[in-house]
């Protein structure tokens, strides 16, 4: 992640041509004083001057809390073209949750060629820890998910990066922490004004690594339930924790569950438990046929109905997203859609509008077309728009109307080219 210790290094991937300045890093970095000119929105509405002032949100589990902070740039299109240097920082926020207190802020930097000219866009949006509170938390570490987004004049909508994470530790710090940044494309677009007005937004959690939100609640304790496999069963002692069914995933592999916790999660599952055949003899067990899913995965559908989680789900939600809809776990398919549309990016956008095609899911669907609508023209062409221009005509075509090209056959005919020149 930029710092500013690192203003003039050159970007580890794509940044043979290219490379970060971040000149007065830390002018106006720290100003909490207001701006009337700005329109600046905190959801929740958590600006505080003084620590014992402000309001402090007490919710079961911090991971249920996502702050989005809104910063309305005002003439950013006229100060990149009239200055040389131009620094753009947003005033300080703060965010509270129980009793975790911190404070934030956002700016932008720019890349630039390996002959020092500055490119306009990508810019990079950096999120930057100012300061922390208590101070006793010093070692304590948390997860910080983020993700930006800027407003598109011609969609209504906010153009958002993939979704992000990073443990930063927390702690009293007299320096400036940049958490993490992205790059986000700004182009005449999102231009709201003649000035050139650029309005971004960025939403912030953040979830103490083993805090006492995550101790004594329900996801928790139901946890303790779950075993990994048949030879990971709970204590002697604890009888009524090995379950009274096993399910079987594919290669033979057998998971001890309940029948009261799978039947109340899932109505599918519930069906094929009240069908089953009982086995002949009582100490016996009785087992349910899975075989269509991998050991993996119904490990993760398992967590899900217990805890209400799933773990790695990134890695995991393409193929989590068909279980969640034959087993009939809504709430699983819509972790599944959330991460797949926080990590799409143009190489997979065509995969997952297919899955979603597949699979009936309108709000990736929908997402999915609204991410080729703002990144027309920079679709790469890949096999999955191949399998879909023969297989889904009718999504194809959709796809294609997204586009904002000239038409939707400007649109295709882009696609072409793309992968020609990718050859």
């Amino acid at each position: 992640m930029p710092t500013s210790h690192e203003s003039n290094s050159r970007r580890s991937s794509t940044s043979s041509r290219r490379r970060f300045s971040a000149g007065h890093w830390i002018k106006s970095l720290v100003s909490t004083k207001k701006s009337t000119n700005d329109q600046r929105s905190l959801s929740p509405d958590l600006e505080t001057t003084e620590m014992e002032d402000g309001v402090e949100i007490l919710v079961p589990s911090a991971s249920d809390v996502m702050y989005k902070y809104t910063w309305t740039i005002k003439k950013f299109g006229h100060n990149c073209r009239k200055r040389h240097s131009p620094v753009f920082d947003s005033e300080a926020f703060e965010l509270n949750v129980n009793g975790l207190r911190t404070r934030w802020n956002l700016s932008i930097r720019f890349w630039t060629g390996m002959d020092g000219s500055r490119l306009m866009s990508p810019v990079v949006a950096c999120l930057n820890l100012l300061r922390c509170w208590p101070e006793d938390i010093a070692g304590t570490q948390a997860t910080v998910h983020f993700q930006f987004g800027v407003l598109c004049r011609q969609t209504g909508r906010f153009d958002t990066t993939p979704l992000a994470r990073c443990i930063v530790s927390l702690g009293a710090t007299k320096n400036i922490v940049s958490v993490g940044h992205q790059d986000v494309e700004i182009t005449e677009k999102h231009m709201l004004s003649q000035s050139g007005d650029v309005r971004l937004v960025c939403k912030v959690q953040v979830v103490p690594t083993g805090s006492n939100d995550e101790q004594h609640s329900l996801s928790q304790d139901m946890g303790s339930l779950l075993c990994s496999s048949e030879d990971d069963l709970a204590p002697a002692e604890l009888p009524w924790a090995k379950g009274d069914i096993k399910l079987r995933a594919a290669g033979g592999v057998l998971f001890p569950a309940h029948c009261c916790i799978l039947g109340a999660r899932s109505p599918r599952l519930a069906g094929m438990i009240s069908e089953m055949e009982l086995p002949t003899k009582p100490a016996e067990t009785p087992i349910l046929d899975l075989s269509d899913l991998t050991a993996e995965n119904l490990q993760e559908i398992l967590r899900y109905i217990y805890t209400g989680r799933v773990d790695n789900l990134d890695s995991v939600a393409a193929s989590l997203l068909a279980a969640g809809v034959k087993y009939e776990l809504p709430g699983l398919t819509c972790l599944c859609e959330r991460a797949l549309l926080d990590t799409m990016d143009a190489e997979s956008v065509a995969a997952r509008l297919l899955l979603a095609d597949e699979f009936n899911c309108e709000t990736l669907k929908r997402g999915a077309l609204a991410f080729i609508e703002g990144h027309a023209g920079r679709m790469p062409k890949n096999m999955a728009w191949s399998v879909m221009e023969m297989v889904r005509p009718e999504l194809f075509q959709e796809a294609c109307e997204a586009g904002i090209g000239d038409s939707a056959s400007s649109f295709a005919s882009s696609l072409s080219e793309a992968g020609s020149n990718s050859r």
